[in-house]
């Protein structure tokens, strides 16, 4: 009896730390998501260059998501599964939280660079938690379901945020990050065990070649998904929408888009493939932008913003699953590397794609990031047809 009450507790145990490693995806898509809709308000705010001050910093963000990503796969195997997630929720609240009070605007940037790194912390431990646990279709439907809560977290983020800065202020959208860290910390402290990847294996090298494809096509479409996310405050204050919580109810369209994108990759990828899933996802995305071109309404803005969602929700869990089965032991630190890739976008924004805005204007910026997503679309999907067994399917 008493044997029977103990493998009980252990398989609710169990269920629990899948449950927390599912969660993991929340700070990560917070970290942009919670001050997206704050953007034209801190701007007004941050002095003389304010547009460029708001993006800087929430692309700091996107530079401590970079940064995390390449190293916590490291952390990860030095600190163990519980004592990084611990660890990370505590940096998170204290230094997602500080926008609140910090009135410089470097501190303010070094803040945000510290909590994108503790989230990129956590989501890595997640990622590598359900790889280490689940065989590979279970690994599959989780990665969908993470995706699926990470696009729920983002709308409630970007809502939230957006209601606070109308209401209290730009600054309040910050203690968003505070609530989620005493939410979390209990339910982690409780559910996740020690586990250190190199307790099981130790090799953790020898796969960059089979990921480095997938790496390139995680840039380029990620550095566009970046620049959408980035114009689109903008485009819908210059379009009218001059309320920050209005704004917020188009911004959390991706967010939708992402759960919907989620919860059918698993179908799609079963009757069409995951490769074709990735290339219908990334086509569609790029007649979003087409139409955004020719018409920067409210209109096309929105049908724009649930294509990027849709693209989101529907490649990210292909490519966590392509690594992860092109990697096998290593895969904690290879699904690291694979998060600073879709960051890079965000954080070149304000140095890349705001200079060529310069040159070209809106309309020319979104006609080249729908030509490049067109062109990635069409050649991997010759790439496919000349060779089906590239990619897992």
């Amino acid at each position: 009896m008493e044997a029977r009450l103990n493998q009980g507790s252990a398989v609710n145990v169990r269920k629990l730390a899948g449950f927390a490693f599912l969660l993991g995806i929340v700070p990560q898509a917070m970290i942009e998501a919670a001050v997206t809709a704050a953007l034209p308000e801190s701007a007004r705010d941050l002095g003389v260059n304010g547009e460029f001050m708001a993006q800087m910093m929430m692309g700091m963000g996107a530079l401590g998501l970079m940064l995390g990503a390449f190293l916590s796969g490291r952390v990860l195997e030095r600190f163990g599964s519980r004592q990084t997630y611990l660890a990370s929720l505590v940096a998170l609240g204290l230094f997602g939280g500080a926008g609140l009070i910090v009135e410089n605007v470097w501190l303010l940037f070094g803040s945000r660079v510290i909590a994108g790194f503790a989230a990129s912390c956590i989501t890595t431990t997640c990622m590598w938690g359900i790889t280490s646990s689940f065989e590979a279709a279970g690994r599959g439907r989780r990665f969908g379901m993470a995706g699926s809560i990470g696009g729920l977290s983002a709308i409630a983020s970007v809502i939230t945020g957006g209601f606070l800065t109308q209401h209290l202020g730009w600054r309040f959208a910050f203690i968003q990050y505070v609530v989620v860290a005493l939410t979390f910390l209990p339910f982690i402290a409780a559910s996740v065990e020690q586990r250190h990847p190199e307790s099981m294996h130790s090799n953790t090298g020898g796969f960059l070649g089979r990921v480095a494809p997938l790496y390139v096509q995680v840039l380029v479409l990620y550095s566009v998904i970046g620049m959408f996310s980035m114009q689109l405050p903008f485009m819908l204050n210059a379009a009218g929408m001059v309320d920050a919580g209005a704004r917020s109810l188009i911004q959390g369209i991706p967010g939708l888009g992402v759960i919907f994108g989620g919860v059918v990759y698993g179908v799609l990828h079963q009757r069409i493939g995951a490769v074709w899933t990735l290339i219908s996802s990334v086509g569609l995305f790029g007649l979003g932008l087409l139409s955004i071109a020719t018409n920067h309404a409210v209109v096309p803005l929105t049908l724009g913003a649930a294509a990027a969602g849709l693209c989101m929700g529907m490649s990210m869990p292909y490519f966590y699953h392509a690594v992860s089965g092109r990697t096998g032991a290593a895969a904690g630190r290879y699904l690291g590397y694979l998060s600073a890739c879709t960051f890079f976008g965000v954080f070149s924004n304000p140095m890349i794609f705001e200079p060529l805005k310069a040159m070209t204007g809106v309309r020319g910026l979104f006609l080249m990031s729908a030509g490049i997503l067109i062109v990635m679309a069409a050649a991997t999907a010759l790439t496919s047809l000349r060779k089906p067994t590239a990619a897992p399917s």
